[in-house]
């Protein structure tokens, strides 16, 4: 799949492959047509082609699998930060069922419009949540 997705990239060039990939998500339509969105992904897809596709492969074996176990065994808090408008991931009771059973506390932070792109298009948010979080605040 990684290939023939590489392959796919170097005949389409970025814009279009991009544009493609996410055509039926419509929060990350508009942002998939920004240069600096085009960029990110032009870097990435060179990245990949540099590296080969066996690391790629391993990059997307790990972002599509099923994260349930480590949530619950993890004994460190994490900030998970999910688009409203993201149609896979960890939402609402299925979130706070696994949150529950964790050693650790885990916050979802959902993004009131995000998509896929959420880390992109609303990084504002992200660094705000973050920073609310810092050691520093959290000892005063």
């Amino acid at each position: 799949m990684v290939n023939a997705g590489l392959k796919a990239w170097k005949l389409m060039g970025t814009r279009r492959f991009v544009a493609l990939q996410l055509r039926d998500h419509p929060p990350d339509v508009k942002a998939a047509r920004s240069p600096d969105v085009v960029m990110e992904f032009e870097s990435a897809f060179e990245a990949c082609m540099l590296q080969g596709p066996a690391l790629a492969t391993m990059d997307l074996n790990e972002i599509t699998r099923d994260w349930s176990d480590w949530l619950a065994g993890c004994t460190v808090p994490v900030e998970w930060f999910q688009g409203t408008q993201e149609p896979i991931g960890l939402m609402g009771d299925s979130f706070a069922a696994l949150a529950a059973a964790s050693k650790a506390p885990h916050n979802l932070t959902q993004i009131d419009g995000g998509g896929f792109l959420t880390y992109l298009t609303h990084t504002d948010v992200l660094i705000e949540r973050l920073l609310d979080e810092t050691p520093a605040q959290a000892a005063e």
